[in-house]
C-alpha cells in the first residue's frame, strides 16, 4: 500500500530534522541548497544490509562514476558532436541506471531521544538512506523485520521531474499487497527479502535455471522437452482437417477471381461461422515399411477423400515416450517422467514459476500432472499478501524542496520480481535513439533495430561501449528490453510520435506540406492527390522524385 502526501519545503525539513548539515548523509542544508549530482565519490558497488541465504552472490564490480558538471541533466543522451571513444562516459541516464544504493544507516540513540527519526506525528523511520539526484533505484531497501521502516530520500531535478516510485520493480498500492502470483502446482515457500540489487536477482534466476538441468544430460533433457511440447501441441490442436469445405473445387476458385476483396472476406467469415467442428478422432503413432514412425488421425484411412492429419519426420523426438503418451500407457510415460524428475524437469518436477502482478498472464507456461495424471497448465494465483507498505511524501513546491521521501516498512515475503519494467528515464533514452532514425523509424522492428548500423552506433555512444567482440543490443540498456513485445510497444509509441497520421495516404498528405517548406532542390515528395474514377472508385496518386531525377525526366523528352 502507498500513502501519497504533499508537503511544503519547510514541513519536509521539519519532519526530517536528522538530515541537516551535521548528518554524515546530508540531504538539506539549512538554506535548502541544491543536492549535488553524481560524482566519483558515490560508488557503484552492490551493498547488502542483510540478505537471505538464497540471495548472496558476490559484490558486482562497476566502474566508478566520472565527475559530472554541476548543471542539471537536461538530455538523456550525450552530444554526438564528437566521435565516441572507448574512454568516453556513458550518457547521464545510463549512469543513473548503474547506480547501486548503499545500505541504510540507523538512527543513534541520541538522535532518537531528540525525535530526529520522526517523519510526522505518527510515522517514524528506523533507518535512512539518501540517493543522489536522478538516481534510478529499482529494488529499494525495506525493513528487515516487521515494524521496521527505511526512509529513502530521493534528490530530484525539479526542472526535469521523474517520480522515483515509477522505477520500482515492485507493484505499488493494492497490486503489491497481493505479492507475486504463483503456479497452482507450486508449493508455496516464503522467501523473505529486504535488500537486493538487479544483478543479484538476475544472477539468482540464472543459478536456478542452471541447477534445473544437468550438464551431462542436456541432450536428453532437450529431446524430452521437445517431445513433451510436441505432444501438448497435438492434444491442444488435434486433427483440424475434418471438413470438405476447406478445399473448394476449381469452379469456386474461378468464380472468386472476379469478386472484390471485401466480398471474399465476407464470404470467408460466413464460411467460418458455419464450418463444421474440427475432427476429434484419436491420433496414432505407427511405423511404415522402412520402420520409420509417423502420426496419423484414425480417420485418415476411413475417409481418404478428406485430408486428415498425417505427420512424418519424427526422428527428433523420443518415439517411445511419444508412443506411450498417445496410447495413454501411464506405466511407461510415468517411468520416463520420474527419471527426468530427478533432474528437476518434466511435468512431475516441482514448479518454480512466479509472475509479477503486472504481467498479463493467467496460466503457468509449464505443463504439470494433476491427481488423475492428466497434463494441464497451472493457474497463477496469489498465495499470500505481502506486508510491505510504501508511504510516499511529495513536497508541494519541488523548487523549494527538491526531494521525495519514500518510507518502506516490513520485509517482503516473496522472491524479488524480475526486472520486467523499464524505468521511465531509460524509456526516454531509447525513444531519443529511435527518433534519430528519422524516416527509417517507419519500418522499424525489434529485429531490424539490431541490424541497423545507425541505431547500433548511437547505442554504442550512449553506453560508452568498448567491447570490440560484439555490438550492444537493447537488452544491454535494460534487461526488460529483451522482451521483444515490450520493445515493440515502445517502438510503436515513437512511431506514432513521428507519424501521427500513419505512413499511408493520410501520412503522405501531411508530409507533402512539410516538403513544400523545403528548398526546391531538397524536395522529394512532390505530389499527393486523390482522383475519382468514372465508376466511383478512388485513384490515389503519390509522386516521389528528387530534383536530379526530375531534370533527367525533362531531358528524356
Amino acid at each position: 500500500m502507498a500513502a501519497h502526501l504533499s508537503l511544503s519545503g519547510a514541513q519536509a525539513a521539519l519532519m526530517l530534522p536528522e538530515l541537516t548539515s551535521s548528518s554524515p548523509h546530508l540531504l538539506f542544508q539549512s538554506s535548502f541548497s541544491s543536492p549535488q549530482p553524481f560524482s566519483s565519490s558515490l560508488p557503484l558497488q552492490s551493498h547488502s544490509l542483510a540478505q537471505p541465504p538464497s540471495l548472496s552472490p558476490p559484490t558486482f564490480p562497476f566502474p566508478s562514476l566520472p565527475p559530472s558538471p554541476s548543471s542539471s541533466i537536461t538530455s538523456p543522451l550525450p552530444s554526438l558532436s564528437s566521435s565516441p571513444t572507448p574512454t568516453s562516459s556513458p550518457a547521464p541516464t545510463i549512469l543513473a541506471s548503474l547506480y547501486r544504493p548503499r545500505p541504510s544507516h540507523t538512527f543513534t540513540e541520541t538522535k532518537r531521544d531528540q525525535g530526529l527519526h520522526k517523519v510526522n506525528h505518527e510515522k517514524v523511520a528506523h533507518h535512512v538512506v539518501e540517493h543522489p539526484r536522478d538516481a534510478i533505484v529499482e529494488y529499494p531497501e525495506t525493513g528487515s523485520e516487521l515494524g521496521i521502516s527505511v526512509a529513502h530520500i530521493f534528490n530530484i531535478n525539479p526542472d526535469c521531474f521523474h517520480d522515483p516510485r515509477f522505477n520500482f520493480q515492485y507493484s505499488l498500492g493494492d497490486g503489491h499487497g497481493r505479492g507475486l502470483r504463483y503456479c497452482s502446482f507450486r508449493p508455496y515457500i516464503a522467501s523473505p527479502h529486504w535488500f537486493v540489487t538487479r544483478e543479484e536477482v538476475l544472477l539468482h534466476t540464472t543459478a536456478l535455471h542452471a541447477a534445473a538441468s544437468s550438464p551431462t544430460d542436456n541432450a536428453h533433457v532437450e529431446v524430452f522437452h521437445k517431445t513433451l511440447g510436441f505432444y501438448c501441441a497435438l492434444i491442444k490442436k488435434g486433427c483440424a482437417f475434418s471438413s470438405a469445405d476447406d478445399f473448394p473445387d476449381s469452379s469456386d476458385t474461378v468464380k472468386q477471381e472476379n469478386k472484390s476483396p471485401l466480398a471474399l472476406c465476407t464470404k470467408e467469415l460466413s464460411m467460418r461461422k458455419r464450418r463444421t467442428p474440427k475432427c476429434n478422432s484419436r491420433l496414432e503413432l505407427l511405423y511404415d515399411g522402412y520402420n520409420q514412425p509417423y502420426i496419423q488421425c484414425s480417420q485418415h484411412l476411413i475417409n481418404p477423400t478428406r485430408a486428415h492429419l498425417l505427420l512424418r519426420n519424427l526422428q527428433e523426438f523420443d518415439t517411445n515416450y511419444l508412443h506411450a503418451l498417445l496410447l495413454g500407457d501411464s506405466t511407461c510415460y510415468l517411468h520416463t517422467e520420474n527419471v527426468f524428475k530427478t533432474l528437476g524437469v518434466g511435468p512431475l518436477a516441482p514448479c518454480t514459476f512466479a509472475a509479477s502482478p503486472s504481467e498479463q498472464k493467467s496460466n503457468c507456461p509449464h505443463w504439470h500432472r494433476d491427481r488423475n495424471n492428466k497434463l494441464q497448465r497451472g493457474n497463477l494465483q496469489c498465495a499470500e499478501s505481502c506486508p510491505t507498505k510504501y508511504d510516499i511524501y511529495t513536497p508541494n513546491d519541488l523548487q523549494d524542496c527538491p526531494c521525495i521521501v519514500i518510507v518502506s516498512t516490513n520485509p517482503h515475503n516473496h522472491p524479488p520480481p524480475l526486472p520486467i519494467k523499464t524505468p521511465p528515464q531509460l524509456v526516454s533514452c531509447l525513444e531519443a535513439l529511435l527518433l534519430r532514425l528519422d524516416w527509417k523509424l517507419a519500418d522499424a522492428t525489434p529485429r531490424r533495430l539490431a541490424l541497423d548500423s545507425g541505431f547500433v552506433c548511437s547505442l554504442r555512444h550512449a553506453l560508452a561501449w568498448s567491447l570490440p567482440e560484439w555490438d550492444p543490443s537493447s537488452h544491454d540498456l535494460h534487461p526488460s528490453l529483451g522482451n521483444l513485445d515490450h520493445l515493440r510497444r515502445i517502438i510503436n509509441n515513437s512511431w506514432m510520435t513521428s507519424f501521427p497520421q500513419g505512413t499511408g495516404f493520410h501520412g503522405a498528405l501531411q508530409q507533402v506540406g512539410e516538403h513544400e517548406k523545403l528548398p526546391r532542390d531538397h524536395r522529394y515528395l512532390r505530389l499527393v492527390e486523390r482522383y475519382q474514377l468514372p465508376n466511383g472508385d478512388d485513384f490515389l496518386l503519390v509522386i516521389c522524385m528528387t530534383a536530379r531525377m526530375s531534370s533527367l525526366l525533362v531531358l528524356a523528352k
